[in-house]
């Protein structure tokens, strides 16, 4: 405002009054200039006063920003200490003081404040001009420094399918007033010993879920929490139980009622069959290699055995696998359950059979009805026997007994074939003659690794099978007997048709 240019500018004041009220146009600081005017109405600038800034008008609260050192998360969290500043600024008055508070504390004076303790705090800064005016900044500051914890359920290392479930949980620890709370899960699958962690589920909200692999593989699993505030738990691998191989063989216990996944060879019929020994109280699936329509001793008719003589006929299934390395699996083994029935016997040193069937020079034993488990490496031709079972005890001479050698666990190490793509064949033969009927049940067949304890009965597995209608048969001599009988000169010696050498067996236990 510019000075007074004569003694009749400005505001006349009563000089009884002694007070005078002014109103500034704006706001701001300004001078005040008195002169004096005596009662003739006399007066000069000569006399004035000046009093620069006497007049300050002020009516704006003072600048206020609060920042803090780090910056929350997007949901509004931190998850360490954190230090407040504040900025007050005034262009009028000037800022008179600073001061801020922690929830219920006293108030500070300063413009640095240090912040620390999980939960949730009220922070307030506040400012006053020299005016009078004030200003305040509320904030709300929500810590959580606590990491959450994060557990995978324990899997187990063996599935016949490749959909393996995997399940996890997680909590945010300590009061629930002043944690965060879970955002979410992050799961990893890794597939093989040496392979990398791969992200299957980011950031989820579920607990479980179902993950596709490839059969012969071996995947692994862990499991990570995150919680609101951006904590994350170390990774959860369920103490080591965090691996599963995935058996390559399709369909080996035949739950799919069906030759799903298999190759059959139909030469004695075969079908899948509804077993109720091998788990009592349970009704298993199994197939059945075989048939039980052929009569025992029939030499001719329509139930007489297929095989020609001296021949060899038999029903099987087959699957080509590749057996996983030593690196994913180091002691990969073969299991199948098996149950040998009947009427022949596993080799024969009759010399009849080398009239019959000869063979220069004659062997020490022939092979007759067994069961036999056999591998095939990629383009071999000749397959390594590992099984041949059948029957040990004499059937001769007449009757022939049913023998029902009860369900067994053969179990066979594939480490000479790691890595190798083979074909498993299950096969049960009759052989050198159409009579004496042997068909067998397999189930349970699978690959896996590692030692597998198993408490068995100390006997065969099962009770006996239902036995066709003849319990035993009478080649020669009997009334039920057919027209075409087996000469009793034909028939085996007592006491020399076992092989001096067993044939080969799997691990049975």
């Amino acid at each position: 405002m510019e000075p007074p240019q004569t003694a009749a500018d400005g505001l006349r004041v009563n000089a009884a009054e002694q007070q005078v009220t002014l109103q500034a146009p704006i706001e701001g600081a300004y001078d005040l200039y008195l002169w004096l005017e005596d009662t003739a109405g006399n007066a000069t600038l000569d006399s004035m006063q000046t009093l620069p800034d006497a007049l300050r008008f002020d009516v704006t609260p003072p600048g206020l920003t609060v920042s803090f050192i780090p910056q929350p998360n997007a949901a509004g969290w931190w998850r360490s200490d954190i230090a407040a500043t504040i900025v007050a600024n005034d262009t009028m008055s000037g800022v008179a003081d600073v001061t801020w508070q922690l929830d219920d504390q006293d108030p500070v004076v300063g413009s640095y404040a240090p912040i620390s303790g999980d939960g949730d705090h009220t922070f307030v800064a506040r400012s006053v001009d020299n005016a009078g005016n004030a200003s305040q900044s509320e904030h709300i500051i929500r810590i959580d420094t606590l990491p959450p914890t994060a557990q995978l359920f324990a899997l187990g290392n063996y599935s016949a399918q490749p959909n393996i479930p995997v399940r996890w949980s997680g909590e945010d620890p300590g009061d629930p007033q002043r944690s965060s709370g879970l955002a979410g899960y992050d799961v990893q699958v890794r597939v093989g010993t040496a392979g990398v962690w791969q992200p299957w589920l980011d950031a989820t909200n579920l607990t479980q879920s179902t993950y596709s692999a490839q059969r012969g593989e071996k995947v692994s699993f862990r499991v990570r929490a995150r919680d609101a505030a951006g904590n994350i738990s170390p990774w959860s691998e369920a103490g080591g139980s965090n691996s599963v191989f995935v058996d390559p063989i399709v369909n080996g216990s035949f739950l799919t009622n069906n030759w799903d996944g298999w190759n059959t060879e139909d030469g004695l019929q075969m079908a899948i069959i509804q077993e109720v020994d091998l788990q009592p109280g349970s009704v298993v699936p199994a197939a059945r290699l075989g048939s039980r329509i052929y009569q025992a001793c029939a030499a001719s008719g329509p139930d007489m055995l297929p095989t020609p003589l001296c021949g060899d006929t038999w029903s099987g299934v087959s699957q080509t696998i590749t057996v996983p390395g030593l690196q994913e699996l180091p002691s990969p083994k073969l299991e199948v359950w098996y149950r040998v029935q009947t009427y022949d016997q596993v080799t024969t040193s009759s010399p009849i059979w080398d009239v019959e069937c000869p063979v220069n020079p004659p062997p020490a034993f022939r092979w007759v009805d067994s069961f036999d488990v056999s591998v095939t490496k990629q383009g071999a031709i000749t397959p390594d026997l590992l099984l041949r079972e059948g029957n040990e005890l004499p059937q001769f001479p007449e009757p022939i007994e049913f023998r029902d050698l009860g369900w067994q666990l053969a179990t066979f190490d594939l480490t000479p074939y790691a890595g190798q793509t083979v074909t498993l064949d299950f096969s049960s033969h009759n052989r050198l003659d159409n009579r004496f009927n042997t068909w067998t049940d397999v189930t349970g067949i699978r690959v896996r690794g590692g030692v597998r304890r198993v408490f068995l009965p100390l006997t065969n597995v099962g009770s006996p099978a239902q036995p066709p209608e003849q319990l035993v048969c009478w080649p020669n001599g009997s009334i039920n007997a057919p027209q075409t009988t087996v000469p009793a000169d034909m028939l085996p010696d007592a006491g020399g048709d076992l092989a001096p050498d067993g044939p080969p067996r799997g691990e049975l236990r």
